[in-house]
């Protein structure tokens, strides 16, 4: 005898999901970053300049920070005395936007009080994971965020 009703409607039922999955997972793979032009970098003078943008959806911040003792993903190098960095203003406990540098050159969060230092890096929870930093490329004097970082 053939399948029962219930069985063949399960299998269209299962099936059809497999096939969506499919296609979802199909489609996140094709999903390119967001190539954002952040600006250009004269604007960057002396240290702690810093540029405000929104990268895909989330503000953001460019700052040129100190040079470091040593390099990073989180961090582009201009020159030997030029280091720039950029991540977004979401902070990683909970979610709130947290305040542009302040004169100490840190961030604070306005919730719960977390500290990041310019560079986007925690220097005092509750969180304790750093901003989420971007991707920073320089092409024809223009800086672009191109990718997150991954930590």
């Amino acid at each position: 005898m053939g399948n029962s009703r219930r069985q063949v409607v399960q299998s269209l039922l299962v099936g059809g999901v497999g096939v969506a999955a499919g296609q979802t997972s199909s489609l996140a793979r094709q999903t390119k970053p967001a190539d954002v032009t952040v600006g250009g970098v004269e604007v960057f003078k002396k240290e702690f300049d810093s540029i405000s943008f929104v990268y895909e959806g989330v503000n953001s911040l460019a700052v040129r920070i100190p040079a470091p003792r040593e390099v990073n993903e989180r961090m582009l190098e201009l020159d030997k005395k030029i280091f720039l960095t950029a991540f977004t203003l979401t902070c990683m406990h909970q979610g709130c936007e947290t305040n542009a540098l302040n004169s100490d050159h840190v961030l604070v969060c306005p919730c719960h009080d977390s500290i990041y230092d310019a560079d986007g890096t925690v220097i005092q929870g509750p969180t304790k994971k750093s901003l989420q930093a971007l991707k920073l490329e320089l092409r024809d004097g223009k800086l672009h965020a191109v990718g997150r970082v991954s930590t």
